[in-house]
């Protein structure tokens, strides 16, 4: 009887073992399968982690190249703002001095025009102070011709007309 019991204790814990056996296979298989998830899981997150770190970096650079753009943009509008009353004053300059040469060419030429002039003054005036000579050195009656002459062109010059104010009634 003892043996019997003992008999049936024992294919009890038998049964009793390879039922958690099969339960320990079970849950071993379970684990594994959980595991095998698990780390499959953990290469998602590590490849999901990496994608959007290189989507972050890329982000980044974009928006810091947008921005760099943006700024190097504003820079330049502030130095076209910034230099405008400078081009402008010196399109003024420019201007002025254009003027000034065209002035001073219109004068030099002026005064080129004034000394020809003169200079035929000149040359008149030695004609005319070489015949007062002959004259004053001559005879009489080329002194006379030549005074009358000058009263003529005095007479005229003051606003006297020859034939209603005055005379002339010599013939030289």
């Amino acid at each position: 009887m003892e043996y019997e019991r003992l008999e049936q204790e024992l294919r009890t814990l038998r049964d009793i073992n390879r039922e958690q056996e099969a339960e320990l296979r079970e849950i071993t298989t379970r684990f594994e399968q959980s595991q095998l998830a698990n780390e499959e899981k953990q290469r998602l997150l590590q490849n999901s982690e990496q994608r959007l770190t290189i989507q972050f970096e890329n982000l980044a650079n974009r928006i810091f190249e947008q921005n760099e753009r943006r700024a190097s943009e504003q820079q330049q509008k502030s130095l076209i703002a910034m230099l405008s009353p400078f081009r402008e004053q010196l399109e003024g300059f420019r201007q002025q001095v254009q003027q000034s040469f065209g002035e001073e060419a219109k004068e030099r030429h002026t005064l080129a025009y004034e000394i020809r002039q003169l200079q035929q003054l000149n040359t008149q005036m030695t004609k005319e102070a070489v015949n007062l000579t002959r004259a004053l050195k001559g005879d009489n009656k080329i002194q006379g011709n030549w005074g009358e002459t000058i009263l003529t062109r005095i007479l005229e010059a003051s606003g006297l007309r020859k034939g209603s104010e005055f005379e002339n009634t010599s013939q030289y």
